[in-house]
């Protein structure tokens, strides 16, 4: 869960910055290969108007195998619209998969 818990905070600092190729990184290899992959930053472009960002919780259960081989993480983002969303926060959760040695955001 510590490990998740590093990468999916990586993951939003690095939307948030606008940093899209690093975000891009922590995705599954099959994502990164899709033509989708390349629209990643007009799906997050809101994301550098996130004031800032924190870790709700992240929650891994073990298979039937006794293997942890996917989590559920939720990182709370507070956009920065003033008036409007100033200060309150959106969850985003995100079903994290571990891939070859690390673990990776699932995208639809």
């Amino acid at each position: 869960e510590e490990l998740v818990a590093e990468r999916a905070m990586a993951h939003a600092q690095a939307l948030q910055s606008g940093d899209y190729e690093q975000a891009l990184a922590y995705t599954t290899p099959g994502f990164r290969a899709s033509a989708r992959a390349q629209r990643y930053p007009a799906i997050y472009s809101g994301a550098t108007k996130w004031e800032k960002v924190d870790l709700r919780w992240v929650k891994c259960e073990e298979s039937d195998t006794g293997s942890v081989e996917a989590c559920e993480a939720r990182v709370a983002v507070y956009p920065l619209i003033p008036g409007v969303l100033e200060g309150i926060p959106v969850n985003v959760d995100a079903t994290w998969l571990f891939i070859d040695g690390d673990w990776y955001r699932f995208e639809d």
